[in-house]
């Protein structure tokens, strides 16, 4: 237990503790604004995992499609050549 007087209380600035509520406190700011940037970043990230997915799906319709017509493509000639009778028979 220590003994002192009301009117011999002295503090220094370097006993003093913010309070966590403090917004001029430098600790509180920089928690904020790391959780911003991670909020951010969180969500550029989300963004460009969904613009990959998507560019991959839409990579693989087109593929398909192109596949697709190609084999259309000499369907419709052998039904051609065999309307005409051209077919070589073997």
């Amino acid at each position: 237990m220590t003994l002192s007087c009301p009117q011999c209380n002295v503090t220094h600035p370097q006993d003093e503790v913010s309070s966590p509520d403090d917004p001029s406190s430098g600790k509180q700011i920089s928690k904020y604004w790391i959780l911003v940037v991670v909020i951010v970043v969180v969500g550029v990230l989300c963004l460009a995992g969904h613009a990959l997915v998507a560019y991959c799906l839409w990579h693989h319709k087109q593929r398909k499609e192109e596949q697709a017509q190609f084999v259309q493509l000499f369907e419709d000639d052998e039904s051609l050549e065999e309307e005409q009778d051209l077919k070589d028979d073997l």
